[in-house]
């Protein structure tokens, strides 16, 4: 009998975040296609297919849906471009990885990317509580590469250049290509396209002959 709490609270929790995981994904449906304003705790739970009481048992209100389908997004693409950054062994293909990790969760979630970049541009001018978080999120992405680029000029991979100022260049380099996609303004393939941004980038950040 003592072992039996352990495998239902397991159950449960497994039932939770999948109920979770349905809600943000159907509200990051709905906002990208209504915005905020636009859309209701009803529309999110009919895109879920579920009970709008069922949402409320997760979320308290339209508000905290919103900030943690942001947040989930992007702590999602922090853990998958960090592990993938890791595994890279040079400066190079570090950065290469960040830029691809980028282009390929843009082609896999383009409603999330589409609040995002919203909400990310509201941020620069007087940023809600939301909108902060979401930065703090994004700083925590640009750290990545800024630590690639400090070890790359220390090694003389790189060569000297400030690294917290190329990480924020490289950075916003990489969200206006994905701006560019998801706006239908580039339609070559999208290994082309970071690729070509990789060359434009490594040709100024490899030490001269």
């Amino acid at each position: 009998m003592a072992q039996a709490t352990p495998s239902t609270h397991s159950k449960k929790d497994v039932v939770a975040e999948f109920r979770r995981t349905a809600i943000l994904d159907a509200a990051c449906r709905a906002f990208a296609r209504s915005g905020f304003e636009g859309t209701t705790v009803d529309t999110i739970a009919a895109e879920a297919d579920i009970a709008k009481g069922t949402v409320y048992l997760y979320y308290k209100s339209k508000a905290a849906i919103y900030h943690a389908a942001v947040s989930h997004g992007l702590h999602e693409l922090h853990i998958d471009t960090e592990q993938a950054m890791e595994q890279a062994i040079t400066c190079r293909k570090k950065i290469e990885q960040f830029i691809r990790l980028r282009a390929d969760y843009v082609e896999r979630h383009r409603d999330f990317y589409r609040i995002y970049l919203s909400e990310f541009t509201g941020a620069l001018k007087q940023p809600t509580p939301i909108q902060k978080q979401i930065q703090k999120l994004s700083d925590r992405q640009a750290k990545l590469l800024e630590k690639v680029i400090a070890k790359g000029v220390a090694t003389g991979e790189i060569r000297s250049v400030p690294a917290k100022a190329t990480a924020l260049a490289i950075y916003d380099l990489s969200r206006g290509l994905l701006r560019n996609r998801l706006n239908g303004l580039v339609d070559v393939d999208r290994t082309i396209d970071y690729k070509a941004i990789l060359d434009l980038l490594w040709n100024g950040l490899r030490p001269g002959k």
